[in-house]
This record gives structure tokens, sequence and C-alpha cells, in this order.
């Protein structure tokens, strides 16, 4: 089983560190989707500005003891550029991903719904950034309708990933009226 306390932890060393650089930076997504349900957390995704990130990676490796596993860089199909560092400090797997926009807009892209979730290390509070009420009635999650066919496929993976996860839910594909009225 996770251990929460542990997963708390390093979020707050990370952020503290992070913001210092960056105060828009955000813990979004599973970790703080994860600790709401009591579910396993798999690791910490953290989204900063991307000008902002090869001076958190510096102070980073100054100040706390990280292993970098691989880094990326991706250019989206909605003009979003992001870069990500797999990292792991104290044995849990920390994604830091860059980005062109602030990350409180950035969440709004999110593939489905039930990811829509933040976490503030400091405050030891998570905010939701969806109709979480919707969710918990229908047991439905939602696709984000602005996806293109690019994105479907991710999405699609993402999903099986989360259907383990979350079997009390189903997954609405098609985020049509009609198909919602269907519930």
């Amino acid at each position: 089983m996770t251990d929460i306390k542990k997963y708390k932890d390093v979020s707050k060393q990370m952020m503290k560190i992070i913001h210092s650089i960056d105060s828009s930076a955000r813990i979004m997504g599973g970790m703080p989707r994860d600790l709401y349900f009591n579910k396993e957390i798999n690791d910490i995704d953290i989204y900063s500005k991307i000008e902002n990130y090869k001076i958190i990676l510096d102070n980073l490796d100054s100040k706390v003891t990280c292993h970098y596993i691989k880094d990326n860089v991706y250019n989206t199909d909605d003009g979003v550029v992001s870069t990500i560092d797999y990292l792991t400090i104290e044995g849990i797997e920390v994604n830091l991903i860059g980005i062109n926009i602030p990350p409180v807009e950035y969440i709004e892209s999110f593939d489905c719904d039930i990811c829509k979730f933040m976490y503030d290390a400091h405050e030891d509070k998570i905010s939701i950034h969806f109709d979480i009420n919707n969710l918990l009635k229908t047991k439905v999650i939602l696709l984000n309708p602005n996806l293109n066919e690019k994105q479907l496929v991710y999405a699609r993976r993402h999903i099986d990933k989360i259907r383990k996860k979350y079997p009390e839910f189903r997954v609405f594909l098609d985020n049509s009226l009609e198909a919602i009225a269907l519930l």
C-alpha cells in the first residue's frame, strides 16, 4: 500500500524548492486524485512554466538527491510545448513537467475530468477543477470533448489504466448530451 505520508513529505519538499522559483507550479493529476479517493499512488506530476524549468532542475540537483530516469521534449498539436524529466526521490517517481502556459490553465486540457485535481502540499489541500458531484452521482468519467484524434489515442491508453484503478466508474468516449442522457 502507498505510504501516503512519504508522498506528502516528498511533495512538500519539492514544492518548497520549486515555489521559490516558480510560484505558479502545481501538483496535478493522479496523485491528488488518488489521495482524494484513497487509492494507491503511482507518482507525483509537478507542472511548472517552461521558462523556469532549467533553474528548477539545477536547484533540485543541489538540494535533494535525484536519480534521473529519462527526459523528453514534446510539441503538442495545440501548441503547448512541454519537457518532462522523470526522477526518483526517496524511491518515489516524480515527473517534472515544464509547459509554456500557466499550470492552472493547462489542467483544462487534461484528457478526462477525473484527472482535474490539484494538490497544495504546503496546505495539504486538494482542489477539484470539474463537477465532482456529477461524477459521484452518475459514476461516469467524461473525456475532454476538445481532443483531436492523436490525443484520443493517448486518452484511450490512459483510460485503460484509470478503469483498472477505478472500476466503479464507467468511461464515456462520447461526450454528447444525447449519450449522457441515456444514463
